[in-house]
């Protein structure tokens, strides 16, 4: 079982079973095929109970995650570099060393370098992430938050964006990170916000998934940072119009005060999440009507958009599984694939434009957690003359 990252207890109360069926090369397909999102009774703090390896997450995201890929948030993605670089530059100046950890393609770091910073690294799992920071003249180095840290080089800020939610060990992560820090360094941290978690155009797997496994609320942040002898200094709330989660960025720093490490219990996150969980019931049962008729007339199935909520669909609903005749993602990274639908049919993964040239009869199932990514579908399939029949669970 996975401990609390916070206070360290096994012990947990469940808030919500997830089962998934993924792709059987994937390297989580074990680990996420029935998992739980728990609530520590000692701390409070919410988390997935998902029984995976730390080897088997570095391949995933060394290999077979695509935000890279992703272009469709750009707007969103703007909005919150924009928020982060307010906060950078209301701690630094110009001439500030800073290291961005889990820089990804490296779009905060370059709108630094924009700004005339001078003294920017980033580090990332993944090699090609990297190219275009080295290109710009920033020092870019291949390299995970859990690494030794054994550089002289010390820094006046780093930033952890979007990353803290995916880390099996977010402890550990953050004590690695005071080890990059100058005596009066800061880490800039931005998560999602579990209290938003309400928001109704977000299906339940686009929180719960085997990427997502850390649920922060500014209690549950503080106190993980805390743990780390650090305290908050400022905060700052993300919040968008459209389906994107919101988000939560806050600054630390290092403190000696011992009244300002008292671990405070988390009572809200739960409670936010349980909100979600019923908000989201009248939907669930709208999809199972869907899929009811669907079953019923012995409909084929195209499944278009292989995420998690598609790997939640063909894990509870088998009658699906035995229907489904392709399946399509625009990712690179996923298509080729193999997904075992049942004892003798396996289905490779299909790009947009395979599926246009087969053209293959049955109803579009679009299996996304969030509405923008809907949109992109929608308008792929227009643009590809795809005239299939096409349903939005």
């Amino acid at each position: 079982m996975r401990l609390c990252s916070i206070c360290g207890s096994e012990d947990y109360e469940i808030l919500y079973k997830v089962t998934m069926a993924l792709p059987i090369e994937h390297p989580l397909s074990q680990a996420a095929k029935e998992f739980e999102i728990v609530r520590c009774k000692q701390c409070g703090f919410c988390f997935a109970n998902i029984l995976a390896k730390q080897e088997d997450y570095d391949r995933y995201y060394s290999e077979y995650n695509n935000y890279t890929e992703m272009t469709s948030k750009k707007k969103e993605s703007d909005q919150v570099i924009q928020d982060v670089l307010d906060i950078i530059q209301c701690n630094t100046n110009m001439s500030s060393r800073i290291l961005d950890m889990g820089s990804g393609c490296g779009r905060l770091l370059l709108e630094l370098r924009e700004r005339n910073y001078l003294n920017l690294c980033g580090i990332d799992t993944t090699e090609d992430n990297l190219v275009v920071l080295r290109t710009a003249g920033i020092s870019a180095e291949v390299g995970s938050v859990y690494d030794t840290v054994n550089t002289t080089e010390r820094y006046d800020l780093v930033c952890l964006t979007t990353v803290l939610e995916h880390l099996l060990f977010p402890e550990i992560a953050v004590k690695n990170l005071k080890k990059y820090l100058a005596p009066k360094g800061k880490i800039v941290v931005t998560v999602p916000n579990v209290k938003k978690f309400t928001k109704l155009t977000v299906n339940v797997t686009h929180h719960f998934n085997f990427e997502h496994i850390n649920y922060f609320s500014l209690i549950s942040l503080d106190n993980l940072f805390k743990q780390a002898g650090m305290k908050r200094v400022s905060i700052k709330e993300t919040n968008f119009v459209s389906d994107v989660e919101d988000l939560i960025t806050v600054v630390y720093q290092n403190t000696d005060t011992l009244s300002e490490l008292v671990i405070e219990t988390d009572t809200q996150s739960s409670t936010f999440i349980t909100r979600m969980l019923d908000c989201n019931e009248e939907k669930e049962n709208k999809r199972k009507e869907i899929i009811k008729d669907i079953l019923e007339n012995n409909d084929k199935v195209i499944l278009w958009g292989i995420g998690a909520k598609c790997y939640e669909l063909l894990s509870k609903y088998p009658g699906v599984r035995r229907s489904v005749v392709a399946l399509v993602d625009a990712s690179k990274n996923k298509q080729g694939q193999n997904v075992k639908m049942n004892d003798d049919v396996v289905l490779n993964i299909l790009s947009p434009e395979n599926f246009s040239e087969v053209r293959i009869d049955g109803i579009i199932l679009i299996c996304v957690s969030a509405i923008q990514y809907k949109e992109d579908i929608l308008g792929t399939i227009k643009t590809l003359g795809i005239e299939n029949q096409i349903c939005v669970l």
